[in-house]
């Protein structure tokens, strides 16, 4: 399998150190496990961390990062003839992998890549072994050292190292937040000579120096040194060698940052989990959140949270962030129930991902309304729906009735959170422009970019294009794409590249969604509409997409309030560029202002009528 390389822009007892590791587990196979498995040449690192809680249902989260799995909850963990069969993935690539039982901490397992690209769905399972390591945090003793990398153009990329020792040897876990990074079992590597020997102060050189491999999407190297009680030295990732210091928690907490925003209990409401019959015949599970203030004569304004593209769980979790959870916190102490629910086939919910498009996300948008309506406490005529990004055009498509399974949803009102009013070819091609000039990309080679992602984009709207015009479109724009990044291919990379590029346009969520014209929604939207975004949105340009929505709902004769949220990004955080490394970086999940105008608008929202058919014809 060639994959292109991409730049990084990426308890115990105190027992523990009397016994050894397996004994302390519950489970046979409870405890954080690693290993490579070669998939035709490439080394594919694999961490699953399994836990057997007391009601005996097992759970895994997942980390592959060469296919963009970071801490993603197993989609499912079963036994199977004394083994365990563990299935998760990424939106594009799924996997299984079975474990035999283990024997001295460590598994014979295999790899098996169940969808994703053709070619590599063919291969044969291929083997790996897992080997069980402590889990670091929960080590006596472990420290947390907190460090900042400056990139090439002055970006700054936070990054928390803990340490621990367990029977002498040393362990170590890596935090890159911004890119939505917890807790990476990193690997010991070997020290090197310097590449001058004449160098004086090399890192190599030192006595102490650590070398720690860093299995992402392409391999780095941490080498660090003590100095004091915390550690300095570099950081090396193909062609760049960046210094870092990290500085020694002053609490010494070894757990993962918690955002400022994050709510913690006790909480002053009630949440439920629920499960969500989509009329695919799948199953959402989802969170159902009930206010602890006095309700209305009628009972609780009440919202759906749809989230946006790309497969995610109810939080919408993002690069160390939650925000439907924090929106459904402050929405709550603001008197407004909620249910969010895990995209289908990812944590709690059933279903397949990978092959659904706008449409499908609809029909399971509306099916989480009509599960809202019947929620105890909750006013079924003042139940509507929020959706961020493309969630806010999955709530518009359910408003106009154009949820397929469910054309009769009826929200009683849709609010916009970045959403789209205007096709994805446009969106797309007009994001791919400000994010590259917001991250110091070569002006030129920038508009030269963005001709050549129109062109591609042309090609794609027409159903009718032959594939050979559209790999054509998708070649050029590739090049000019790797001029901008400075990096260079040979033929072979080139080809996988573009046959990478390939399959996702011609997956069916992105031809729906290059396809499809939003305005289409929007004007058949007989419901109040809060459509709001911020100035520094970068995937999903105010000026581009805010007049459009408000242009469809009004000619439709609908209501349409429209507000831009000055200097926040497409998180609605409060941004210095907007561009997405940012969002990591910044500590703020949601602007406080921003929430507080959402729950607002929805409280101002009257009660519908008990009748159907609002929808604009």
């Amino acid at each position: 399998m060639d994959i292109p390389r991409r730049t990084l822009i990426a308890h115990f007892f105190m027992l523990a150190v009397l016994m050894p590791w397996v004994t302390l587990c519950a489970d046979d196979f409870d405890g954080l496990w690693h290993g490579e498995v070669d998939i035709t040449g490439t080394s594919v690192f694999v961490q699953l961390d399994l836990k057997s809680p007391d009601d005996g249902k097992r759970s895994a989260v997942v980390t592959i990062p060469l296919v963009g799995s970071y801490g993603t909850a197993a989609r499912e963990v079963r036994a199977d003839d004394g083994g365990l069969v563990i299935a998760s993935g990424s939106p594009t690539i799924s996997v299984e992998i079975v474990m035999s039982k283990p024997v001295e901490d460590r598994s014979k397992a295999t790899f098996d890549i169940i969808s994703g690209p053709p070619q590599i769905v063919e291969l044969p399972p291929a083997p790996l072994e897992l080997q069980r390591v402590p889990r670091v945090r929960e080590l006596p003793g472990a420290s947390r050292h907190d460090g900042t990398l400056v990139l090439p153009g002055n970006s700054r990329l936070p990054i928390t190292l803990v340490l621990g020792d367990f029977e002498g040897t040393e362990h170590a876990l890596l935090d890159i937040p911004a890119q939505g990074l917890q807790g990476l079992y990193m690997l010991r590597g070997a020290v090197s000579p310097p590449e001058d020997p004449d160098q004086e102060g090399a890192i190599e050189s030192h006595p102490e120096v650590r070398v720690w491999r860093l299995p992402i999407q392409v391999e780095a190297q941490l080498l660090i040194r003590p100095e004091g009680d915390s550690w300095s030295g570099e950081f090396r990732q193909g062609q760049f060698i960046l210094p870092i210091v990290f500085e020694r928690s002053e609490d010494d907490l070894v757990t993962a940052r918690r955002r400022p925003q994050d709510p913690t209990p006790p909480f002053p409401y009630a949440e439920v989990e629920c499960e969500i019959q989509a009329p695919g015949g799948h199953v959402l599970g989802g969170t159902l959140v009930i206010p602890g203030t006095k309700p209305g004569a009628n009972g609780y304004p009440a919202v759906v949270l749809i989230t946006g593209s790309g497969q995610q769980n109810r939080d919408e979790e993002l690069m160390g962030h939650r925000p439907f959870r924090v929106l459904a916190d402050q929405l709550a102490r603001m008197g407004i129930a909620s249910l969010r629910y895990d995209d289908r086939g990812l944590g709690a919910s059933t279903g397949e991902f990978a092959t659904a498009t706008t449409f499908d996300f609809a029909n399971d948008a509306a099916a989480a309304l009509a599960r809202l309506k019947e929620a105890p406490g909750v006013d079924r005529r003042r139940c509507g729906l929020a959706g961020h990004s493309e969630g806010g055009l999955v709530a518009a498509m359910v408003a106009a009735g154009l949820a397929p399974a469910l054309p009769e949803a009826d929200p009683a009102f849709v609010v916009s959170i970045a959403g789209t009013g205007v096709d994805g070819g446009a969106v797309l091609s007009d994001q791919s422009q400000r994010i590259l000039l917001a991250m110091g990309g070569d002006e030129e080679l920038v508009v030269s970019m963005t001709k050549a992602h129109h062109r591609l984009m042309d090609a794609i709207r027409d159903p009718d294009t032959p594939e050979d015009e559209i790999r054509a479109a998708m070649r050029e724009l590739q090049g000019i794409q790797l001029e901008i990044q400075g990096e260079t291919l040979d033929e072979e990379q080139r080809s996988g590249l573009e046959n990478a590029g390939m399959a996702q346009m011609s997956s069916p969520w992105m031809k729906a969604f290059i396809r499809f014209d939003p305005a289409t929604a929007w004007r058949q939207v007989g419901v109040p509409v809060l459509a709001v975004n911020g100035t520094l949105d970068l995937q999903v340009w105010h000026d581009l997409n805010l007049p459009a929505i408000e242009k469809a709902v009004r000619e439709g004769g609908g209501v349409v309030e429209v507000v831009r949220f000055e200097g926040m990004n497409h998180m609605l955080q409060p941004a210095t560029t907007g561009a997405p490394d940012e969002y990591g970086i910044i500590d703020i999940t949601m602007d406080q202002t921003a929430m507080e105008k959402i729950g607002d608008w929805i409280l101002a929202t009257p009660r519908i009528p008990d009748v159907s058919g609002r929808r604009k014809d």
